[in-house]
């Protein structure tokens, strides 16, 4: 209900000016009408006459009374003389200044735009210029230095050549609203430095690098990747993809980011880590409340044994992660078992994965290969293709960290958040 209240609120204001002004054009062209075709007639001749003026009359002071109880501004502009035909007196309330003041200056609200708006009059004056109804928000400052941001819509009239007659402009502060959504803006803008900030970073190790890239579709995103060395040598690596985008999202990841190092060094086994998290997720919420029970992860988790030249993995409905070493082959992580969080047991089958030398592992999130094409299996092969290519040519991991990236931003404008994990076992770059 408080939605349709809201746009009642901003749709009256708009049609009760379109109405009125109306009203007023048809009485004032009649009267036009009457003193051509009756110049000097009798009292019974003028009989029409007199109606239109006290239809205009009556016009004027309805619109009166509507205009002098709403918040709102509604300007009548003749764009003909540059004139204001009528100007509703809260005018002073929004602008500082009478409504004589506007009647004077047909000109004065484009004095008082904000320098950096001021280029959009022009391109606004176009739109009506063609009868088209204009949508603009911008800042005016006051006499005293004071800064508002104002909504207007513009709502032209043209002759029948095409013209332009006049314009009725609705004019709203949204000042608060403004201010509310910068700060609003500013506080999502921390938040999503603080998740970065958590974000494994890249880590160098004898015989073991490990590098990622993260690109969220909003400030915040529901992707998390996190890495850690473990006990005789083995690393724990995850990553995962909250359900969902912005900050309920991001908020589950971060949840799930504090339990991972602990429970990785607690628990080295991938289907118990899993396991964990799941009953940590149905925990959360399901038993606090119930409304989040919908909410769960898709993801990887990696024991790697660089050393023993194997690993273990639990994929949970994740996207298959790459792994290619010297037999040329790209192998797949593929789903072991569901996403997390869905169901209270699920079934946990830990996959084993041998490798051969130099060895070049890939985990990613989906919006990766969305962004390469419109079809999953597809874009999946060609991210494979990429792999391979760059293996070959012993090219650096940051390097085609940031040209998948790239690749799939380009192609999908980040309408998802895309994160990629990169591992070099062994020395695979040429540098």
């Amino acid at each position: 209900m408080p939605e349709y209240a809201l746009m009642l609120s901003l749709a009256v204001p708009v049609l009760l000016a379109v109405w009125i002004g109306a009203h007023i054009r048809r009485s004032r062209a009649l009267i036009e009408q009457e003193e051509a075709e009756f110049p000097a007639a009798s009292s019974e001749a003028v009989t029409p006459f007199m109606r239109a003026q006290a239809e205009w009359k009556a016009a004027q002071q309805e619109l009166e009374h509507i205009f002098n109880s709403i918040d709102t501004v509604v300007a009548s502009w003749n764009a003909v003389e540059k004139r204001y035909i009528k100007i509703s007196a809260v005018c002073s309330k929004m602008f500082g200044y009478p409504a004589e003041r506007f009647y004077e200056n047909g000109s004065l609200i484009t004095t008082l735009i904000h320098p950096d708006d001021v280029y959009m009059a022009p391109l606004i004056m176009e739109t009506a210029g063609r009868g088209e109804t204009a949508y603009w928000e911008f800042r005016v400052v006051l006499s005293g230095g004071e800064v508002k941001w104002l909504e207007s819509r513009i709502f032209p009239e043209l002759e029948e050549n095409g013209a332009l007659r006049g314009i009725t402009t609705v004019l709203t502060d949204i000042t608060v609203r403004k201010q509310l959504a910068l700060r609003e803006a500013a506080d999502l803008e921390l938040a999503g430095r603080v998740q970065r900030s958590v974000l494994s970073a890249p880590l160098q190790a004898p015989g073991l690098a490990i590098d990622a890239r993260y690109l969220p579709s909003q400030t915040l995103g529901g992707d998390m990747y996190a890495w850690y060395p473990l006990e005789d040598g083995r690393y724990g690596l995850i990553i995962l993809d909250v359900m969902g985008q912005g900050v309920p999202s991001s908020l589950v990841g971060m949840y799930v980011r504090s339990l991972l190092k602990g429970l990785m060094n607690r628990v080295t086994d991938p289907g118990l880590v899993v396991d964990e998290l799941n009953r940590h997720m149905l925990r959360l919420f399901r038993e606090n409340g119930g409304e989040m029970a919908a909410f769960f992860f898709t993801g990887i988790y990696v024991l790697l044994d660089p050393a023993a030249g194997k690993l273990q993995y639990v994929n949970a409905g994740h996207c298959p992660a790459l792994l290619i070493d010297e037999t040329d082959t790209v192998r797949r992580l593929e789903p072991t078992t569901v996403p997390v969080g869905l169901l209270d047991t699920i079934s946990l089958h830990v996959e084993e994965l041998a490798f051969t030398g130099e060895t070049r592992l890939l985990l990613f999130t989906d919006g990766l290969v969305e962004g390469i094409g419109s079809s999953i299996g597809p874009a999946l092969d060609s991210v494979a293709v990429r792999l391979r290519q760059s293996f070959r040519r012993r090219e650096g991991l940051s390097e085609l960290l940031c040209a998948l990236v790239r690749g799939s931003e380009n192609a999908m404008e980040a309408k998802d958040d895309i994160s990629v994990v990169g591992v070099d076992i062994g020395k695979v770059s040429a540098a």
